[in-house]
């Protein structure tokens, strides 16, 4: 499931068609950041100041800055030398890196302002250019995970208005997105407004559940305005269906085998949307069922199936992100960031592989490495990483 982006919705009063980015000429192989994989372990190591100032950014938009900063600036020569490195000596590769160094470099005193280079806006998915640009994501997620078998074909991705994704939304799926939608409400979802209204508190996920149920029942939630002229409190309703497509921007539809599945796409969409829903689609039927058991359970705070199934979906698409940034442009929302966190710390004591092999091979024994993963970083201090070989 695929949160929109609330500033997105500002845009839907007029559709712009934007051309994607044409290809940006190829770096030579030695400015190249090297995989976030790779660049993890430099990090955790003994001299994390081999990392150029490419595989830093390179983490950062794989598991975020402020993770990053928390695991370098805790090692003592990483802080030594970047005291001794000014701003200014880090060489910029690419355009992508110039923008980022802007933001997280530190700023050097008394240094000159530079003029801001030029922002090529974010390509979008729209009704012209939807099947390109599920061709171009089918292939990108197969190929960074070597996948076979039934692709996201153009009979099994939709892309539609709102109103159109409303009316297709899953009934049966309805109560789990809405769960999700009330435990972690974007800015501006109106959920605060509902719950008020309503005069819900929860003292548990159960009671929630009771609460969204019996709304499905009646086909509506209600919210209270205030008139701005009359300042008369003006009751509104809103169904279950028109809630979730004012909020969420896809979803994939996951049971059974993958030959029956299909995602669905709210559009104009950015390109980080259709990939998560991918991952989605790709996700083997063990994984799935695996995060199915339990699904209330807290794992790190938060809710055991919304870790596996979004935090994962999020992590592993961040890296087709990042590997097709040249053509899909930059994140975005960066939906899911808390969770992406944890299960990039949960990777660390699994391994890249296995964790890829649990997630679209569904691979027994990679699975219950995951297992232990989870059980050894859950009862250790949060500000330490786990290293694979605590796992026997």
């Amino acid at each position: 499931m695929a949160l929109k982006n609330k500033t997105h919705d500002i845009e839907k009063a007029s559709i712009r068609q934007r051309t994607p980015p044409q290809h940006q000429s190829a770096v030579k192989d030695h400015q190249r950041p090297m995989d976030p994989v790779t660049a993890l372990k430099l990090a955790t190591s003994a001299h994390p100041s081999a990392l150029r100032p490419a595989d830093i950014l390179s983490l950062q938009r794989t598991i975020g800055n402020h993770a990053v900063q928390r695991m370098l600036s805790s090692h003592p020569h990483s802080r030594s030398h970047s005291s001794a490195t000014p701003a200014n000596a880090i060489q910029r590769q690419t355009e992508g890196e110039e923008l980022l160094q802007a933001k997280f470099a530190p700023v050097q005193r008394n240094a000159p302002a530079a003029p801001a280079p030029a922002v090529s806006p974010a390509p979008e998915i729209d009704q012209g250019n939807a099947d390109l640009w599920r061709q171009r994501v089918d292939a990108a997620v197969r190929a960074q995970f070597g996948l076979s078998g039934a692709a996201l074909t153009t009979g099994r991705a939709h892309f539609v208005n709102q109103g159109q994704f409303a009316a297709q939304i899953d009934a049966a799926d309805m109560p789990e997105h809405l769960l999700m939608l009330f435990l972690d409400p974007p800015p501006g979802s109106g959920i605060h407004d509902i719950l008020r209204r309503h005069h819900q508190s929860f003292s548990g996920i159960a009671e929630l559940r009771t609460f969204i149920a019996d709304r499905i029942a009646v086909n509506s939630f209600e919210t209270s305005v205030v008139d701005p002229v009359t300042r008369a409190t003006v009751v509104q309703t809103i169904t279950p269906r028109e809630l979730l497509a004012a909020n969420i921007g896809g979803l994939a539809a996951t049971r059974g085998p993958r030959a029956g599945r299909s995602v669905l796409i709210q559009i104009p969409a950015h390109i980080e949307t259709l990939v998560h829903e991918a991952v989605h689609f790709y996700v083997h039927t063990r994984f799935r069922d695996w995060a199915n058991q339990h699904p209330d359970d807290l794992v790190f705070g938060f809710r055991r199936k919304t870790l596996l199934m979004e935090g994962f979906a999020e992590y592993f698409a961040r890296q087709v992100m990042e590997t097709n940034s040249s053509v899909f442009g930059p994140l975005v929302t960066r939906a899911y960031q808390p969770l992406v966190e944890r299960v990039w710390r949960v990777v660390i004591t699994q391994t890249e592989q296995l964790a890829r092999d649990a997630y679209f091979k569904g691979d027994t024994a990679a699975l219950s490495r995951l297992k232990q993963a989870i059980q050894i970083n859950e009862q250790t201090h949060p500000d330490l990483l786990v290293p694979a070989f605590m796992i026997p």
